[in-house]
């Protein structure tokens, strides 16, 4: 039988999203051989092969295995119970008080590869030894027990008993229960150990909670599960269970929470002495406060709470598997206050058990990022913090080979034959890396029907295509920026902007093109806005060589102009060629794109200056560039100028010319002059001009002097005028 391998949403966050993985052999002679990125045996017990998941499931998927985590050199430890259920699918004595514990204590459990066995993983208890410890039973055939903390490996299967927890708990507790199993064994074969129970005291002259009477006259839930009025219960073990988890809905400690079903008992006259024994407070107080009994009640229309956060912020609730923001009305219309613990409106359970302070869009980071909020600047840790991240990752390639991914190759290298190791690196570090930023966006350009838009799709998938978003130009220049969260941001036929236009285009992709800064403010339309970080990578497509302004200085732009026109391409080319993609061509790019390595490539590094940089450079400038530099050629590149010299300089009839007194293109004349290597000088004065020939005037220095030789040519310039 074909091992199970896990999906993302039936691991905890902690585990899905850490590069903690490995694969495992699935063939006879290397069953469970754990294997690394070369598909080769690893040393998981020094060392971590650190594969993401997404990695080890297209491994484990060649070999016909499976998948695990690795634990040297992370925060993890993870019990392994062998036979632990007997056929019928029951706990065996020995395996009860370990499996209880992990689920009080909110550690991830499934069933192992085998069935009858289980896996429980959670955070490793601090200043505990490093290692791995396994015991056998005695006399018993296959039945054993390991524990696992920061050392060796697991199988993951993704079965899991109870889904994944919210929180991954700390393992402390269940490995000590799984020692004394160990314990027991060796010191009496015979007995099976006693029950580990929670830390409370079982009393018989227990008493409800000395508020408690004051809520149930206004919880009618509360009420008649007290009094033992409800007509869908049918047993004292289903009220017990039913008051454990209306307690925990109001965040009572579990020794609360037992007094009170032990007054229950008492209230509607049924028998107390279950309620005395450990093992059972155990196992109802665990199913109670890990969600399994009415506070994780889903309702007819399939919401339950857990597909809920709070955002505090807006009182609006965050709903996971869409990402969407819903208000309170539609919460408790899905989420009626039968399917709440305590019977509270779901909202308020939400606002007071499951709640964020921000949210943000931040690939590599969990689901809920504890500890620090973001703001300008980046991360600020603070205490207790917790953020809500928006990102989805994007889905692992199905059936991919990274061998037979030829064919796309091939048309990267008939478009841009001269950049294909520049785009192949680009294009897979956005893959394999969306939480660091490349600080250079790609230009695409060429003829139109050349297929830059087809060399692009395996791309979208590969980085999930809710994470490749497209926009126009004018979009770029607009008030709304949602388009920031993205992995790949594509700016699709960039041209016709017009002068002044491409100079706006260029200075607001700076900041997405480039970090710093660190992060971005977000603002989208009837959203709230969020600080994100600036992550992502952008894409350029353009049929005009002219379409973009690039000054000669420019460090942000790696262009790349097509060697190829329509005309190369057969009329049926394409028809071939997306029928390859639909047929798995797209998998086996974006498995390509995963697996290709990235040596050498420095994300932080100015990209080329190609030759179709610096055609475009060229053709790129507006006529008044030229005209500018002709009147500074005309008057011998002075040291120090102002514009009043250039315009008389210049053409007449010339753009530049009738700039002369329009106070809308100051800010074209500045841009010019730096554009043509001379900066503003200031004067101390008031407005920071200069008086020149009896008039206040703007002094603009070459920008490759020192500022005492600026400073200089600026006199020398106002004494000149003054003897002409």
């Amino acid at each position: 039988m074909k091992p199970s391998i896990p999906c993302h949403n039936e691991l905890p966050i902690e585990l899905s999203e850490a590069r903690i993985w490995c694969a495992w052999d699935g063939s006879k002679e290397s069953y469970k051989v754990p294997l690394g990125l070369n598909g080769k045996p690893t040393d998981v017990q020094n060392s971590n092969p650190a594969l993401t998941l997404g990695q080890a499931t297209k491994l484990a998927e060649k070999v016909n295995g499976g998948v695990g985590i690795c634990l040297y050199g992370t925060p993890y430890a993870a019990i392994d119970g062998d036979s632990a259920y007997t056929k019928s699918g029951k706990v065996k004595e020995w395996a009860e008080p370990v499996v209880v514990r992990a689920i009080a204590d909110n550690l991830y459990i499934e069933t192992s590869p085998s069935g009858l066995g289980f896996h429980a993983i959670g955070i490793a208890p601090e200043h505990e030894r490093l290692g791995r410890t396994n015991t056998r039973r005695p006399n018993v055939k296959k039945e054993g027990i390991e524990t696992f903390v920061g050392r060796g490996y697991l199988t993951v299967t993704g079965d899991s008993l109870l889904g994944p927890p919210s929180k991954l708990g700390n393992a402390g507790a269940a490995i000590v229960a799984a020692r004394k199993v160990a314990s027991d064994w060796g010191v009496n074969k015979d007995m099976p150990p006693s029950v580990v129970s929670l830390d409370i005291s079982l009393n018989a002259d227990a008493t409800a909670p000395a508020d408690f009477m004051e809520l149930i006259e206004t919880d009618t839930n509360l009420k008649s599960t007290w009094d033992g009025s409800r007509s869908d219960l049918a047993s004292a073990s289903e009220y017990d269970l039913a008051l454990a988890s209306l307690a925990a809905g109001y965040n009572w400690s579990m020794q609360a929470a037992w007094n009170l079903v032990i007054a229950g008992r008492k209230k509607r006259g049924d028998d107390i002495t279950k309620t005395l024994r450990g093992d059972y407070a155990a196992r109802t107080l665990s199913k109670a406060y890990s969600g399994i009994g009415e506070s994780q009640a889903i309702n007819p229309h399939g919401i339950a709470l857990s597909d809920l956060w709070a955002y505090l912020p807006q009182s609006r609730y965050i709903h996971r598997p869409s990402r969407e923001l819903w208000g309170p009305q539609g919460v408790t219309t899905v989420l009626p206050t039968s399917c709440v613990p305590g019977g509270l409106k779901a909202t308020t359970w939400l606002n007071r058990n499951r709640h964020v302070e921000q949210m943000t869009w931040a690939p590599g980071k969990p689901e809920i990022i504890e500890g620090a909020y973001i703001q300008e600047g980046g991360w600020t840790p603070h205490d207790g913090a917790r953020v809500y991240n928006l990102y989805r990752p994007a889905r692992a390639a199905e059936n991919g080979d990274a061998n037979k991914a030829g064919p796309w190759l091939k048309l990267l290298s008939k478009l841009f034959p001269d950049e294909v190791e520049d785009l192949l690196k680009w294009m897979a570090h956005r893959v394999q890396h969306p939480e660091e930023k490349v600080n250079h966006a790609v230009v695409l350009g060429g003829p139109q029907g050349i297929g830059k838009d087809t060399l692009l799709h395996p791309l979208s998938r590969a980085v999930g295509s809710w994470n490749f978003i497209e926009v126009s130009p004018q979009q770029i220049i607009g008030q709304f920026n949602g388009f920031v969260k993205s992995v790949v941001l594509r700016v699709s036929e960039a041209h016709d902007l017009g002068d002044m236009k491409k100079f706006s285009f260029y200075d607001h992709t700076k900041t997405l093109t480039a970090s710093p800064p660190e992060t971005i403010r977000v603002n989208e339309k009837h959203k709230p806005e969020q600080q994100v970080p600036n992550l992502c990578g952008v894409i350029i497509t353009t049929n005009h060589a002219d379409g973009l302004y690039l000054p000669p200085e420019d460090r942000r732009h790696l262009v790349c102009w097509a060697k190829a026109d329509k005309d190369d391409f057969s009329e049926d080319f394409w028809i071939k060629f997306w029928k390859w993609y639909e047929q798995g061509g797209t998998e086996h790019v974006c498995t390509f794109l995963n697996e290709y390595h990235l040596e050498g490539f420095d994300p932080k590094a100015p990209p080329r200056k190609t030759n179709a940089f610096r055609a475009m450079v060229e053709t790129g400038q507006p006529s008044e560039q030229n005209d500018f530099a002709d009147a500074l050629e005309k008057l011998n590149w002075p040291d120090a100028v102002t514009f009043n010299q250039v315009s008389n300089a210049a053409d007449p009839g010339s753009e530049v010319s009738m700039w002369v007194g329009d106070r809308k293109s100051a800010w074209m004349i500045k841009k010019r002059f730096t554009a043509n290597g001379y900066e503003l000088i200031a004067n101390e004065g008031s407005d920071a001009r200069w008086m020149v020939a009896g008039k206040r005037t703007s002094i603009y220095a070459k920008t490759g002097l020192q500022l005492k030789e600026q400073y200089t040519a600026v006199n020398e310039l106002r004494a000149k005028a003054v003897t002409e």
